[in-house]
């Protein structure tokens, strides 16, 4: 965004070039720039035809296109006449102006071209202002977007300061519940250590594990307990595969049926036992990330499953149950102070004070472009700011 030097000498500017282009009606100025660009072509295209015919080439071929391309210049310029004489007539452009163009179709005619630049420098210059005025205009529209978009970030800035003063954070809440997510996370660390300690036991005594203390109630992947049986059975029975654990199980789902008859030769037993069961022993060895054992605080049976079967669990839980009634509240007080600590940190490099003073000086800048047409507009600016100043209170 532009200083307020920066900006008065800009609007100085803008008010200067339209004070020259005012004397204009704006119908009348878009058709006058319509109409000398229209010329400043033919010149342009005159010129062009006037060095192309100046080359040494005598090629009849050549000669001839250079005669046509001058009747059909010259056709054109005067069509352009014909369009200056009816747009005056019309009372489109005024008639200086008509007779400005007019003049300097005269020489354009004969490729007098010095008489031409010369008298056209009149409509340089004003498209000069135009282009200047237009560009000014368009880079005012948008500073006044920008000082708009700035107050309003401002205004919610100091909003969301003052808006700290309202934060009431219990401290003794916030630890008590902190020291309890520290507790629940031991118990994550004791659950994943027991899970751990289940998938790395053989086959046979996980089975046992599973049936024994009903592990598929607590979300351990489901079998029934026939289809445990068989499982158990075969990893008792044969020799190869008795001490096995999951993860080795896993490891053979990518041999080859000659590989296996190697190992086993009854090939259909170990399809329909081990193979068919692969999807089981997968979910099994990604035990940690399933819903097995997860600690929910309000389930009784899977506490007292955590006190009867996790080492270290029980006295885990008793400080989790300390002050348990209260703590709704406390985690409700844990996130309150997250999110005040949160803005405290986002705010941290802003103050009231200094937003305020901003404001008024975006404010300043904000008027004095919606006043820009106002010629008085740089002396009222010190009456400006103290009319500004004066809704403000800074201490």
């Amino acid at each position: 965004m532009l200083n307020r030097d920066n900006l008065s000498k800009l609007i100085d500017e803008y008010n200067n070039v339209k004070t020259q282009i005012n004397s204009f009606d704006k119908v009348q100025l878009d058709e006058i720039i319509d109409l000398s660009e229209w010329l400043q072509n033919l010149i342009n295209e005159s010129i062009r035809i006037k060095k192309l015919s100046s080359s040494k080439d005598s090629d009849i071929r050549h000669l001839i296109k250079m005669n046509k391309k001058k009747e059909k210049q010259l056709r054109d310029i005067y069509h352009y006449e014909a369009t200056v004489n009816d747009e005056l007539g019309k009372g489109a452009i005024p008639n200086d102006i008509s007779k400005r163009l007019l003049d300097i179709v005269k020489p354009l005619k004969i490729d007098k071209f010095d008489d031409v630049n010369s008298k056209f420098n009149y409509f340089k210059v004003l498209f000069k202002y135009k282009k200047t005025f237009d560009d000014n205009k368009d880079k005012l529209v948008k500073e006044k977007e920008l000082i708009e978009t700035e107050i309003k970030h401002n205004k919610q800035l100091v909003k969301d300061l003052k808006a700290l003063d309202n934060y009431v954070i219990n401290d003794e809440q916030v630890q008590l519940y902190s020291t309890r997510l520290i507790e629940l996370n031991k118990l994550k660390v004791l659950r994943s250590k027991y899970v751990q300690s289940l998938v790395s036991l053989p086959i046979t005594n996980l089975i046992e594990q599973i049936i024994n203390n009903s592990l598929i109630d607590y979300g351990f992947p489901n079998k029934n307990e026939q289809e445990l049986d068989v499982i158990r059975s075969f990893f008792k029975e044969e020799k190869y595969f008795s001490k096995m654990k999951v993860n080795d199980v896993r490891a053979m789902s990518g041999f080859s049926d000659d590989k296996i008859r190697h190992i086993y030769p009854e090939l259909s037993k170990y399809k329909r036992i081990i193979l068919s069961n692969m999807y089981w022993f997968d979910k099994i060895s990604n035990l940690q990330n399933t819903e097995f054992v997860l600690f929910i605080d309000c389930d009784e049976k899977l506490i007292n499953y955590y006190v009867d079967n996790i080492q270290g669990a029980k006295n885990v839980l008793d400080m989790i149950n300390q002050d348990k009634g209260q703590m709704i509240d406390c985690k409700r007080m844990y996130e309150l102070d997250i999110k005040y600590k949160g803005e405290m940190d986002r705010l941290s490099k802003y103050s009231v004070i200094n937003l305020e003073k901003e404001i008024i000086d975006y404010t300043i800048n904000l008027e004095l472009i919606n006043n820009k047409d106002n010629k008085n507009v740089n002396n009222d600016g010190n009456a400006l700011i103290t009319k500004l100043k004066s809704f403000f209170k800074f201490g």
